[in-house]
């Protein structure tokens, strides 16, 4: 009965989460606006009184936290040095559960990490919806998450629940070096953007005329990257688009959503036939200028890709992609 009890304790859960998410950019201001709505299934044998969140933006508010003080130990010193302009963070957070207002409190000092206080303790099995607007201004690119003039990595950017297991919470501010330990999840998300921006990113693409519009961008021809690698010096002197586009990615079971958006990337395609009958995407995003470098880097994708489906499992998802960042 004693080892029963034991092995009760420990048996394995892992919680539910789905998230819904509109996000705006703003490429004259270098801004994101967005809301998110996170339905969070209980799926632990215990009773949850708070809920520890990330946002990791806010990593590069200033030089007083860890990630600046880990990059200055390995010899990186420009976001340490960095201006203020330069640097961004998020705010604008209104942290709803269940549509009522709750209190959130600072985590050991961290100004990435927050704890929601819950009205009310979320019963084994129960679920609620979690609900915030969001602004986030945006870094030049020191880590993972900026811009550069117009070129975008949003990675680590929206708010998201650090992951309760077995041993309880795992809140972590965020660090340069190390990966990222999160509750897998389903994601729907609306990207609002100038229409002549390329978005590379987490999920399968659901907007059919963009899909047609990337087809007619895929696998160019010598003479149009000719043509095309002169796009690096006017890269600061094109003209702002006013026509906007939305676009809606959708990914089941994966632990985060990134995305990357440049109107000069180049875009390189391959099938490749999975054993179990599935044929997925190998996708090449990458800049022009850099075109000797990444030729065929799409088959070479696809080579790695269909190895390690053999010999390790096979792949999950119905598309892989490189992109230069």
């Amino acid at each position: 009965m004693i080892a029963n009890a034991v092995i009760a304790q420990h048996s394995y859960f892992q919680q539910e989460l789905s998230y819904d998410i509109q996000v705006h950019l703003d490429d004259r201001s270098h801004i994101l606006r967005g809301y998110e709505k996170i339905t969070y299934i209980n799926r632990s044998p215990d009773s949850l009184k708070f809920i520890f969140m990330h946002i990791w933006p806010n990593a590069y508010r200033n030089d007083r936290n860890e990630f600046a003080r880990q990059q200055v130990e390995n010899g990186e010193t420009d976001f340490y040095y960095s201006k203020k302009y330069q640097r961004g963070f998020i705010d604008s957070l209104q942290f709803k559960v269940n549509d009522l207002e709750v209190g959130v409190s600072e985590y050991n000092n961290y100004a990435d990490v927050v704890v929601l206080e819950l009205n009310a303790p979320l019963a084994p099995g129960a679920q609620m919806i979690i609900s915030t607007p969001f602004r986030i201004v945006l870094p030049e690119i020191f880590s993972r998450m900026g811009h550069d003039n117009n070129h975008y990595c949003i990675t680590q950017w929206y708010p998201k629940p650090a992951v309760y297991d077995h041993k309880g919470w795992h809140p972590y501010t965020y660090l340069d070096q190390g990966e990222f330990y999160s509750e897998f999840a389903r994601y729907d998300v609306e990207i609002n953007l100038p229409i002549d921006y390329i978005v590379a990113s987490t999920g399968i693409l659901q907007t059919e005329s963009e899909k047609e519009w990337l087809l007619s961008k895929t696998n160019m021809h010598d003479s149009q990257f000719v043509r095309n690698s002169k796009l690096e010096h006017l890269w600061s002197k094109r003209e702002f688009s006013s026509e906007r586009k939305t676009i809606r990615f959708k990914q089941d079971q994966v632990h985060d959503f990134a995305w990357f958006a440049s109107r000069d990337y180049c875009i390189q395609q391959t099938k490749l036939p999975l054993n179990n009958g599935r044929t997925i995407d190998c996708m090449s995003f990458y800049f022009p200028w850099k075109r000797t470098f990444y030729k065929g880097s799409e088959k070479v994708l696809a080579s790695c890709v269909k190895y390690l489906s053999e010999k390790v499992g096979e792949y999950p998802y119905g598309q892989v992609s490189i992109v230069d960042g």
